[in-house]
C-alpha cells in the first residue's frame, strides 16, 4: 500500500485552485461565518489553552542524544503559533541550547503561510543566548508534500485541517449543471487521490460514496512524517477517536506507535472560533517495525479537561488497552473514573453480540422503518402506533402524540412482539445517554430509536435485560467507549453485559423490574441498580467508585444506592457479592478429630496416637525407620507463612498441609477451592468449572498465573501465544495479563477446556495432541489469524504426574513422560521466536539426570539457545512454597540468561538488597467468608475490606503489575 501511495504522488496535486475557479462567484453562508476556501482546507487556528499545554507535553519528553541539528516540522502551520509555542517552552526547558534547529513550515495558503514564518522568526531572534537556526516556509499541498519527505523529521506538531470531504448541497444549489459536475468530479479526485496516498486514514465505511476526513488523513501524514524514534503532537476533533469510521486509523495509531494519553476538551469549552465541537490533543512517539511491540499498550490515559481553565489537576481516566481494542479502539471522554479498577472484572464479561451470535441465538438487534418522510404515511387511526424517540423515557414512554401507520404499509414482523427500545440520538451532556424502555406488540419505531428483540421462548429475558440498559455500569461502558451523539445498533452490540443465560439473576432482576414498571419508586430503582452490579460480578467498593459521574448529575439515585450497599442490606441474594468456588469438602468425622488437633504450622506429629488412623500409624512407623519427615501430612497451614505447594489433593487433610490456618476462628476444615486459587494466585473472577474432583486437579496442576506473568514480562518482547496442554490456564492467564494475545489453546480435558475458555481465551481446540486431526486443527487456526509482523511464543507444560516427585511412579514407563515430544513436534511445525517449556523439579533428577538431558536435546533442536530457570513462587510475591523447572528456547536473542528478578524471600533479607518477606496466608485469605465443611460460602460476601496488596489483587482492585510494582520500590 505504501508503494502504491509513492506512485500516487506523481500525479496528485492540490485542487483547492480548482475548486475555487469551479465556484467562482459563488456565496453561500455557512455556520459560524464559514467561507468556502475555510471549509475545503478545514483552516481553524488552535486555541492557546491547548496549543501551549500540547508544546509543554512534547518538552518535556523531547531526549534526543547524538543529534546536532533538531527538525521541526508544522505541515498544517497555519499562522505559525504551535511552532512558536513550542520554540519557547524548548528555549525554557533549556533544550534548545543543545541543538541547532531548522524548522520547516507548510500550508496551503500564502497569506497565513507567510505570517506564520514572520511569527517564528521573531520568535528564534528574541532568544538570549540565540541559537543556530534556519526556517523554511513553502506553500503546498501539504498531502501531496508528505509523500516526498516521509520519516524526515525529529518533531511533528500540527493541527491538521477538519472537514470531511463531501459536496455541500448549498454549494450545489448556487452552480449551473456544467460547474456542479466539475466541482464534483474534482471532489471525487481529491478523495481517490487521499485514499489511495493515506490507506490508513481510509474510512471504515461511507455514506453516498463520501466520508474521506481531512483530519484522519493529516493525522496519518504527520506521523508518517516523523522520523523513528520522533516525536509528534497532533490536535484533533474528539469524534476522530469516537465514531466507527475512522477505526482503522485508530487502530493503526494506537498499535504502531506510543500513543499512551489523549488531552480531551469538551465542546463547551468553545476553543474554536465557529466550531461547536470536542477536541482532543495527544503526543506520542514514533516506533519503528523492529519495535512494534516493544511498547506496553496496557492503559491509556484520558486526561478529562474541564469547561473553564482550572488550576485543579484534572480527572483522568485510564482505559484498558484490551478493552479499546474490543471496541475497535474507540473512546468515549466521559465516562467514571473509576472505570480502571472495574475493568478486570468486566473484560472477562460476553458482549452482547456474543448473545446474538449462532451460540446462542437469543437476541436480535436493529432498526425497524426509516422515519425520512413519515409524516405522509401516518393517519389519525389505524392498527400501529408510530413512536419516535423523544417519545421513550427510561422504563417508560408517552404515546399521547402518537398518530397510525397508514395501513397500505407492511408493519415490520417485530412490530407483533414485546421488544426493548432506545434513543438513538444521545448527547454526552445528558444525564444518562441510554434512554430504553419495554415496547408492546402495536407499536411500529423509526430510525430514532434501535430495537432488541428475543428468542421465542425467552421474553422472561428482557425484564431483567432492559436493567441491564438502564443501569449505571452499562451506562458507564457506553461513556467510555462511544464519544459520538449517537447509540447505533453497531457501538451498542459491543458494550459487555453479564450471562444472559444465569436464570438466578433473570428471575430475581426480572422481578424487580416487573413491580417498579406497576410501580416506580427510588428505592425499588435502586435495588435494580444494586441488582445488575451483582448479576455483573462487581465488588461494592468497585461498584461504589464507578458511581461517580452518575453521582454528579443524579446525586439522589446514587444516595439510593449507598443507602443499600453502605446501610443494612435488604433480604436480597443479590445484594451480597459472589465468590466463586468458594466451596469447602465434606469431611468424615475422623478427619474432623484430626483436623481440630493440629495447631496452626502443625503436622500430623501433632495427633494423639489414641486417635485411631491405620494411615498415621504408618506414617508413625515410616518415620522412625528414618524414611524422612513427612512434614507436610496433616499439616495446618501457619497464618504468617506461605503456604506449602498446593497440591491436586487440598481437599484431604492427610495429602499436604491444607488445613484451614484460622484454629481460633473454629476453622477445622481443609481450604476451599478458592482459598487454594488465591494461594496459586488466581483472582477471584476466575471461575473454575466442572465436578469438584475435576476443579481440585485444575487449581493443583496449574502455574500459578502471577509467575507466568513475570515470565512474560522478563522476555523482553510481547507478541501472540499458541498454548498447548493449557489446563485451567495458569500459564495463559499470566502471559495475558503481560500483553500478549493469545491465538488458540489445546487441552485435552473438556472440563478444564470449559474453565480456559471461560477465563483466559474463547478459542481452545480439545483434544489429544498426539492425534493428527487434533494438531491439524491448531495448526490451521494458527495459521489463519497468526501476525507474521508480531513475535509468537510456544506455550506448554505437559503432563508432570510421571515426573513429580510426590507420584508414585517415576519413570519413562509412564505415557504422559513421552508428550514432550509431541510438543516438540509442534514446535517443529510452528517454528516460533521464543517458546516456554514448564514442569515440575523432579524432573532434574529424573533416572540420574538422562531424562533431563534428552529433554533440552530435543527441544534445543527448535532455538539457537535454551535457558533453564528454577523459580521458587515465594520468591516472586506469591504466597506459597513452589518450585518449577522453566526451559525458554530463544530464537530472537533478546531472552535475558538470568531468571526475573526476585521480589521476596523467606530469609527476608538478601545478600546484596533488602527483600520483602512473601505474603503469608493470613495475607491471602483473611478477608473471606468463613466456611463450615461441606459448605458454598459463594453467596456469603466478603468479611471486610481488602486489607492487604495481594487481597486487593485478587479481588481485581489492581493489575499484577501495580501488585508487583509494590514490592519493586
Amino acid at each position: 500500500m505504501l508503494l502504491e501511495a509513492i506512485d500516487t504522488k506523481n500525479q496528485y496535486e492540490s485542487n483547492l485552485t480548482k475548486l475555487q475557479a469551479a465556484t467562482r462567484g459563488v456565496k453561500v453562508v455557512y455556520t459560524g461565518s464559514k467561507d468556502l476556501e475555510q471549509r475545503l482546507t478545514g483552516r481553524f487556528y488552535t486555541h492557546e489553552r491547548i496549543g501551549r499545554s500540547m508544546a509543554i507535553d512534547i518538552a518535556d519528553r523531547l531526549t534526543f542524544q547524538n543529534i546536532k541539528r533538531l527538525r521541526i516540522i508544522d505541515p498544517f502551520c497555519g499562522d505559525g503559533r504551535l511552532i512558536c509555542w513550542l520554540i519557547e517552552e524548548l528555549f525554557r526547558q533549556k533544550k534548545l541550547s543543545i541543538f541547532a534547529v531548522d524548522i520547516t513550515l507548510w500550508d496551503c495558503d500564502e497569506v497565513s503561510l507567510k505570517l506564520a514564518e514572520t511569527s517564528v522568526l521573531a520568535a528564534l531572534s528574541k532568544l538570549v543566548p540565540p541559537i543556530q537556526y534556519s526556517v523554511k516556509a513553502c506553500a503546498v499541498d501539504s498531502f501531496s508534500k508528505t509523500l516526498n519527505f516521509e520519516c524526515s523529521f525529529d518533531v511533528c506538531i500540527t493541527n491538521p485541517p477538519w472537514e470531511t470531504i463531501r459536496p455541500d448541497s448549498r454549494e450545489l444549489s448556487k452552480l449551473d449543471e456544467v460547474a456542479k459536475d466539475a466541482y464534483i468530479a474534482l471532489l471525487k479526485e481529491k478523495v481517490l487521490n487521499l485514499e489511495n496516498a493515506y490507506p490508513h486514514a481510509k474510512p471504515a465505511r461511507k455514506f453516498s460514496g463520501w466520508g474521506t476526513n481531512l483530519a484522519c488523513c493529516g493525522i496519518e501524514a504527520s506521523v508518517r512524517l516523523v522520523k523513528d524514534k520522533g516525536y509528534f503532537g497532533i490536535v484533533a476533533p474528539a469524534t476522530i477517536f469516537g465514531d466507527q469510521v475512522s477505526a482503522p486509523l485508530r487502530t493503526w495509531l494506537l498499535t504502531k506507535n506510543q500513543v499512551n494519553t489523549i488531552h480531551h476538551y469538551p465542546a463547551e469549552a468553545r476553543l474554536f472560533d465557529g466550531v461547536d465541537q470536542a477536541a482532543v490533543y495527544f503526543v506520542g512517539k514514533k516506533e519503528g517495525l523492529a519495535n512494534l511491540n516493544a511498547f506496553d499498550n496496557s492503559q491509556l490515559d484520558i486526561i478529562q479537561h474541564q469547561e473553564k481553565p482550572s488550576e485543579d489537576i484534572p480527572p483522568i481516566l485510564n482505559l484498558n488497552f484490551e478493552f479499546l481494542k474490543s471496541h475497535d479502539f474507540a473512546i468515549g471522554f466521559t465516562s467514571s473514573l473509576g472505570m480502571s479498577s472495574a475493568m478486570p472484572y468486566l473484560m472477562k464479561l460476553p458482549k452482547l453480540s456474543d448473545f446474538e451470535s449462532n451460540q446462542y441465538g437469543l437476541i436480535k438487534l436493529g432498526r425497524e422503518l426509516d422515519e425520512t418522510g413519515i409524516a405522509h404515511k401516518l393517519r389519525k387511526t389505524g392498527d400501529y402506533r408510530f413512536i419516535k424517540g423523544r417519545q421513550v423515557k427510561r422504563f417508560s414512554f408517552d404515546d399521547s402524540e402518537s398518530d397510525f401507520l397508514n395501513q397500505e404499509i407492511t408493519p415490520p414482523v417485530s412490530a407483533n412482539f414485546l421488544r426493548i427500545v432506545w434513543r438513538d440520538v444521545a448527547r454526552q451532556s445528558s444525564v444518562r445517554r441510554m434512554i430504553a424502555t419495554l415496547l408492546p406488540p402495536g407499536y411500529v419505531t423509526g430510525n430514532s430509536l434501535n430495537v432488541l428483540t428475543v428468542k421465542a421462548g425467552y421474553e422472561r429475558l428482557l425484564n431483567a435485560l432492559l436493567a441491564v440498559f438502564n443501569s449505571a455500569i452499562f451506562e458507564a461502558l457506553i461513556r467510555a467507549s462511544i464519544s459520538t451523539n449517537h447509540l447505533s445498533v453497531g457501538a451498542i452490540r459491543k458494550i459487555r453485559v453479564p450471562d444472559l443465560t444465569n436464570e438466578k439473576f433473570i428471575a430475581e432482576i426480572g422481578q424487580l423490574v416487573e413491580s417498579f414498571l406497576h410501580s416506580p419508586n427510588s428505592e425499588t430503582a435502586a435495588e435494580i441498580e444494586v441488582g445488575v452490579a451483582r448479576w455483573y460480578g462487581l465488588p461494592d467498593d468497585i461498584y461504589l467508585e464507578m458511581l461517580d459521574q452518575l453521582e454528579m448529575k443524579a446525586p439522589d439515585d446514587v444516595a439510593e444506592i449507598r443507602k443499600i450497599l453502605i446501610g443494612s442490606p435488604r433480604n436480597n441474594t443479590l445484594l451480597m457479592p459472589l465468590i466463586r468456588n468458594h466451596y469447602a469438602s465434606n469431611l468424615s468425622e475422623l478427619d474432623l478429630t484430626i483436623c481440630r488437633a493440629v495447631p496452626p504450622g502443625g503436622n500430623w506429629k501433632d495427633i494423639p496416637e489414641n486417635v485411631p488412623s491405620v494411615r498415621l500409624e504408618n506414617i508413625r512407623i515410616s518415620f522412625a525407620e528414618g524414611k524422612g519427615s513427612r512434614s507436610t501430612y496433616y499439616g495446618r497451614l501457619h497464618p504468617d507463612r506461605p503456604a506449602y505447594t498446593i497440591n491436586t489433593y487440598f481437599t484431604r487433610p492427610g495429602n499436604g498441609c491444607h488445613i484451614h490456618y484460622d484454629y481460633a476462628g473454629g476453622q477445622h476444615r481443609t481450604i476451599s477451592q478458592r482459598e487454594a486459587a488465591r494461594l496459586q494466585s488466581f483472582p477471584d473472577s476466575f471461575e473454575f468449572k466442572g465436578s469438584k474432583t475435576s476443579i481440585g486437579t485444575q487449581i493443583g496442576n496449574a502455574v500459578p498465573p502471577l509467575l507466568a506473568y513475570q515470565v512474560a514480562r522478563h522476555l523482553g518482547m510481547v507478541g501472540q501465544t499458541v498454548d498447548l496442554f493449557a489446563g485451567a490456564g495458569g500459564l495463559g492467564l499470566g502471559f495475558r495479563w503481560a500483553g500478549w494475545e493469545t491465538l488458540v489453546g489445546n487441552e485435552l480435558e473438556s472440563s478444564f477446556a470449559e474453565t480456559y475458555k471461560d477465563n483466559v481465551h474463547h478459542d481452545v481446540i480439545v483434544g489429544d495432541i498426539r492425534k493428527s486431526n487434533v494438531t491439524e486443527a491448531l495448526l490451521t487456526k494458527v495459521e489463519m489469524i497468526r501476525n507474521p509482523e508480531m513475535p509468537l511464543c510456544v506455550l506448554g507444560g505437559p503432563p508432570c504426574q510421571g515426573f513429580s516427585t510426590a507420584g508414585n511412579k517415576r519413570s519413562m514407563e509412564d505415557d504422559r513422560n513421552w508428550l514432550f515430544r509431541d510438543y516438540s513436534g509442534l514446535l517443529a511445525a510452528l517454528k516460533p521466536d521464543v517458546f516456554v517449556f514448564e514442569n515440575v523439579t523432579g524432573l532434574l533428577n529424573m533416572e540420574g539426570g538422562r531424562v533431563f538431558s534428552m529433554v533440552k536435546e530435543e527441544l534445543g533442536r527448535h532455538a539457537r539457545r535454551l535457558i533453564v530457570w528454577k523459580l521458587h513462587s515465594e520468591n516472586y510475591a506469591i504466597p506459597q512454597r513452589r518450585a518449577r523447572i522453566i526451559i525458554i528456547g530463544d530464537n530472537t536473542g533478546r531472552v535475558p540468561e538470568v531468571p526475573p528478578p526476585i521480589l521476596t524471600s523467606l530469609d527476608v533479607k538478601d545478600l546484596v538488597s533488602d527483600l520483602h518477606y512473601p505474603p503469608s496466608v493470613r495475607d491471602a485469605l483473611d478477608d473471606l467468608p468463613s466456611l463450615n465443611p461441606g459448605q458454598d460460602g459463594g453467596d456469603k460476601g466478603y468479611r471486610y475490606k481488602a486489607s492487604t496488596k495481594y487481597q486487593e489483587f485478587m479481588r481485581g482492585y489492581i493489575s499484577a503489575a501495580q501488585y508487583i510494582d509494590h514490592f519493586t520500590r
